[in-house]
């Protein structure tokens, strides 16, 4: 039997009959439909592929809001215009593995040109 696949515009998550696996139906604009029959076992397994898929949920945060001494993973950089010639700096940061936040910072001119400074700096040393 050749299976056709479907691009589902909704889904449904229903208990199989035999009370120890659950159904995903997912359905199309056509009223076609698929199921999938899936053990309690592989649930786990299933939420954890998708969960890769998913971006971190951020939220923004002032430098205030994080424990001294905790260890973060930079994931990104945003700079843009600031007021009076300064720079809007965003760090999306990463708090863990399911889990990050935007920290904004607002740079004077001076701050801004000091830190290049020292950017600048530490790229000539290496």
């Amino acid at each position: 039997m050749a299976n056709s696949a479907i691009i589902p515009t909704g889904f449904d998550v229903k208990v199989h009959e035999d009370g120890e696996m659950i159904k995903l139906i997912f359905d199309d604009d056509q009223s076609h439909s698929s199921e999938v029959i899936l053990g309690r076992s592989n649930i786990p397994l299933l939420i954890s592929e998708l969960q890769k898929f998913a971006p971190a949920p951020r939220t923004e945060m002032r430098p205030e809001d994080i424990a001294l001494g905790k260890v973060l993973a930079l994931r990104g950089v945003k700079v843009g215009p600031g007021q009076d010639g300064g720079v809007r700096l965003v760090l999306s940061i990463e708090m863990d593995e399911n889990s990050g936040i935007d920290l904004p910072m607002n740079l004077t001119a001076q701050e801004r040109d000091g830190l290049v400074s020292q950017l600048l700096a530490f790229v000539r040393k290496s």
